[in-house]
């Protein structure tokens, strides 16, 4: 594949404006930082097309020939539409809300329930310590084992999947809680715990045979608390410091990427580790939007509406070549899609501008979750919340509603809106000004400085 210095300087300058618009919206509304995980798969797929676009390429998946449609300004047209929607709704969120609205408030979790979250994470990843010593084989690069049959028929303990999920998101947000909390409380022994738990997840994620998005995912939420604590202490959230460490994390991911990549047959497709990385990247990331676009300029809406709860299926089997479609659908592995390919499949091009605004708002009410959990200290939301904002994102990833409408969603759901009627009775009158310490009676356990707010 051909990577010309033109194509970089357009590359360049469309994930800078791209960055440079989100993180100024970042500065005004924080909860957006975590569509952060969103943005970076939208942004991912726009690269995509823009390759698909400008050069010639094969595409393995459905065995067309890319050519220039006009695909990569419809999708931008999607992105802004969606993205938009989700800043609207949650700066609205955070006006309306007690905890949010006011600058610089932060409330600290209470000290008992810092402690149950952090012993409930630590009990859950001895489990899944207890999993692995049981397990058969785990999925390292270069073992016969894969991360997509580790669950099935090699894990000690496969419940554990379907009761926390593999990924197990609600670790890093929670502990990004504690972590923060504990830190400016100056509470070390509970500090040093979710430090550890911290370390124990991040390999737990490389012995279930997580990647790139593996790792990406649940970081995304850690990292996000970290950037709402400087924004709402007034300080910069680009500074050369997180850069730095920035471009070291992206490195090592991106290295241990290519490790991966030569033990996968796109690498002997593409003629090397490094050339199957970057087919992935520049080809198959946004392929599946493309060839779709090409059908529907063609042939208009092919789809019908029930396809929006399998989108994933739908799409794999209208533009995958038969090999390809037998090996995703039995080995459950799938496209890169993005929501607007199953929209546009489906209701065409005029009518997915509503749907995918429609989701945005979704996405726009579940960021705000999570920022009001990390501004009202509110531990134990966190967990089904964290839930939720994953599930929600899938929409987006998997190009399906499946996980919207599906009983695991409602029950959470319902959970998390319990959670918050018996939270409000508990708390100040929406008039109150929450202090450092929090509201009344959240503090006790904590150090005497601390409750007065001094930490």
């Amino acid at each position: 594949m051909e990577i010309t210095p033109q194509f970089m300087v357009l590359v360049l300058a469309l994930v800078g404006g791209a960055l440079f618009l989100f993180l100024r919206e970042v500065t005004k509304t924080p909860a957006m930082i975590f569509a952060g995980l969103t943005f970076y798969s939208a942004l991912s797929k726009q690269v995509s097309v823009l390759y698909l676009e400008g050069h010639r390429s094969y595409i393995s998946e459905s065995g067309t020939i890319s050519f220039d449609n006009g695909a990569f300004w419809r999708l931008l047209i999607f992105h802004a539409v969606m993205f938009g929607a989700a800043a609207v709704v949650a700066r609205y969120l955070a006006k309306r809300s007690a905890a949010t609205r006011i600058p610089g408030s932060i409330a600290m979790p209470p000290r008992r329930k810092l402690k149950i979250a952090i012993s409930v994470v630590a009990g859950v990843l001895g489990l899944q310590a207890l999993n692995l010593a049981l397990s058969s084989g785990v999925p390292l690069p270069g073992a016969d084992v894969t991360r997509w049959t580790y669950w099935e028929s090699h894990a000690g303990l496969p419940f554990l999947a379907l009761v926390f999920g593999k990924l197990m998101v609600f670790i890093p947000f929670v502990m990004g809680i504690a972590y923060f909390a504990t830190t400016r409380a100056g509470l070390d022994i509970e500090r040093r715990a979710t430090i550890v738990c911290i370390l124990g997840y991040t390999a737990y994620l490389v012995l279930t045979g997580q990647r790139f998005h593996g790792f990406l995912s649940p970081y995304v939420l850690f990292g996000g608390i970290y950037l709402i604590h400087r924004v709402m202490s007034g300080r910069s959230i680009v500074y050369t410091k997180f850069t730095v460490y920035t471009v070291i994390a992206l490195g090592i991911l991106l290295s241990y990427g290519v490790i991966v990549m030569q033990f996968r047959g796109i690498s002997v497709f593409a003629g090397g580790a490094v050339s199957g990385l970057l087919y992935r990247v520049f080809v198959l990331q946004g392929h599946a939007y493309w060839n779709v676009d090409v059908l529907v300029s063609q042939y208009g809406a092919l789809g019908h509406a029930g396809d929006m709860l399998n989108g994933m299926e739908t799409l794999i089997q209208a533009i995958g070549k038969t090999k390809v479609v037998y090996g995703y659908l039995t080995n459950n592995i799938n496209f890169s899609a993005g929501l607007p390919t199953i929209t546009i499949y489906v209701f065409g091009y005029l009518m997915s501008v509503p749907l995918v605004a429609l989701y945005g708002a979704v996405l726009g009410v579940m960021i705000h979750l999570l920022y009001w959990c990390v501004r009202s200290g509110s531990i134990m939301i966190a967990f089904p919340a964290s839930y939720l904002w994953l599930w929600t994102h899938s929409v987006y990833a998997h190009a399906s509603l499946e996980s919207l409408v599906s009983p695991k969603f409602a029950v959470f759901g319902l959970a998390v809106v319990v959670a918050l009627f018996i939270d409000s009775k508990r708390r100040q009158p929406a008039g109150f000004r929450p202090s450092a310490s929090g509201p009344r009676g959240m503090m006790r356990g904590y150090p005497a400085a601390v409750q007065a707010g001094r930490a």
